[in-house]
């Protein structure tokens, strides 16, 4: 049995991606594990798609021995640039600045 993944956008006969439902993911937090606390909000985020190598500094920063990978937390980031910069490495696509 072989089976077939299209990571690719799909913008034929309405069938969404895989890259839409990461993008759900990341706005509902279903199933996150890490957290992030920015300037005392919690954004929640999947250690498995932060690891897949689309940042390699968000990867590392759960890989290595690093503060953020045992508090599991980071605090000095802005919020609003952080989500843009999430939704692009759940996405691949640039949310309206």
């Amino acid at each position: 049995m072989h089976i077939l993944i299209d990571c690719e956008p799909q913008d034929k006969s309405g069938q969404e991606s895989i890259l839409d439902h990461l993008g759900r993911m990341l706005h509902s937090g279903t199933g996150s594990d890490p957290k992030f606390i920015l300037k005392g909000e919690e954004i929640l985020v999947h250690s498995f798609v932060l690891q897949g190598g689309t940042s390699p500094v968000l990867a590392a920063m759960f890989e290595h021995d690093m503060t953020e990978s045992s508090s599991r937390t980071v605090e000095d980031i802005e919020p609003k640039v952080f989500r843009q910069l999430l939704s692009y490495v759940y996405t691949q696509a640039t949310p309206p600045i």
